[in-house]
């Protein structure tokens, strides 16, 4: 059974990418913030919203380098 290169690009992407948001979420809780600490739904909604971004920056990034790294050794 082959597998495509997408496919396995996707699931890395996938991942990395919940593995840095379940990160990220242990970086804040350990700040004080906790999704059963908010009051509002806005703040969750802020909250998560600001992981996402942080997140996803740090993803392409570390993809980006990964990339680099990876075309410059062939």
């Amino acid at each position: 059974m082959a597998v495509s290169k997408v496919a396995v690009r996707k699931t890395v992407e996938f991942l990395l990418y919940f593995v840095t948001l379940m990160v990220y979420m242990g970086i804040a809780y350990l700040f004080g913030y906790d999704l059963s600490g908010f009051e509002s739904n806005w703040a969750v909604l802020v909250y998560l919203l600001v992981l996402n971004a942080l997140t996803s920056v740090t993803v392409n990034y570390v993809l980006s380098r990964w990339n680099k790294r990876k075309k410059s050794k062939s």
